[in-house]
């Protein structure tokens, strides 16, 4: 009931916005983030469904409710991930709750839930919180499952915004800092188990940021280039 409460509240805190006219968008051609273009992007994922919210509702222009309700119901299923987050690393319902009420309602989240050019962000951080979840229950109960399932989440967060590619930090600060009782007591020892417990996601981020630098011979960026 708690969470009903929750995503009830979420909703009503954002749905005067859902009316609210386009800003600066391009409705038009969100196969651009299919393609891999000259400021280095790939977005696959948002842009698959964006054009498929298209093929529904129609233009953003004419019709922004259908593009904010989307954007606002990533933005509460992340919310329970946070929730769910945070209530596997406190144990606490009431705690978990209120860390997730203040990510629901903080003021600045309106942007990327309001401006569907930044769809790609809240899409990125569902897909990525859903795949730590998943990881956390993997190293309880150790069925691959979990991992495999996790790791998925992981890719495709990676294709909904490659700013993901730094989402492999939170596993590693989660290895070394809230299960560091489980780790060896030499250095040798820590990055072996490390290595053993991260490596599908290193290896994605590896093989990424390969493909990345052999399609456009260069770096990644991780920001967006406004003109």
């Amino acid at each position: 009931m708690a969470l009903i409460g929750l995503c009830i509240l979420v909703f009503a805190s954002y749905m005067a916005g859902l009316s609210n006219k386009p800003v600066a968008e391009a409705f038009d051609k969100p196969q651009a983030n299919l393609e891999l273009r000259s400021d280095r992007q790939f977005r696959p994922v948002g842009a698959i469904l964006i054009l498929a919210i298209q093929s529904i509702a129609g233009s953003g222009n004419t019709n922004p409710e259908a593009y904010h309700l989307f954007g606002l119901a990533v933005h509460i299923t992340t919310v329970l991930a946070v929730f769910l987050l945070a209530y596997r690393l406190m144990s606490s319902q009431n705690s978990a709750l209120a860390v997730a009420l203040i990510f629901a309602l903080y003021p600045r989240h309106h942007e990327v839930v309001f401006w569907v050019a930044a769809y790609t962000h809240i899409i990125m951080t569902a897909y990525l919180l859903f795949s730590f979840n998943l990881y956390l229950k993997w190293r309880r109960v150790t069925k691959t499952r979990w991992l495999f399932i996790s790791l998925i989440l992981f890719v495709l967060a990676i294709l909904g915004n490659e700013a993901a590619v730094v989402g492999i930090l939170l596993f590693l600060m989660y290895e070394l800092f809230w299960e560091r009782d489980q780790l060896k007591a030499d250095l040798k020892g820590k990055v072996l188990v490390l290595i053993h417990l991260l490596w599908p996601f290193v290896a994605v981020v590896l093989i990424y940021l390969s493909l990345f630098v052999i399609a456009l011979g260069g770096g990644i960026k991780l920001c967006h280039k406004y003109d």
